[in-house]
């Protein structure tokens, strides 16, 4: 149930992403988005990781104040970490 909550999330952020500009408010709501997903994606979806590094690639072009660019580099290190956890752990 999980994995396929979090893939339909995860296609849904992927088709947003290339409407959104730079300063888009919604690069906030995603970045907490992801943060939430994160986990659910470590745990259920192996499949999801590389979609959901994918995303924060792309987010990196579009947080643009310097709270945002905070959040991308906290999220990217939270991400990095919890993948690699899991990729020892297999």
């Amino acid at each position: 149930m999980y994995q396929t909550l979090a893939m339909a999330i995860v296609a849904m952020l992927t088709q947003i992403l290339p409407t959104l500009g730079a300063g888009s408010g919604m690069v906030e709501s995603i970045i907490t988005t992801l943060i939430q997903l994160i986990p659910v994606v470590v745990k259920e979806a192996q499949d999801l990781v590389a979609p959901v590094q994918n995303i924060i690639a792309a987010l990196r072009t579009k947080a643009v104040t310097p709270a945002q660019i905070t959040a991308m580099q906290q999220l990217d290190a939270v991400a990095d970490a919890a993948f690699d956890a899991a990729a020892g752990t297999a």
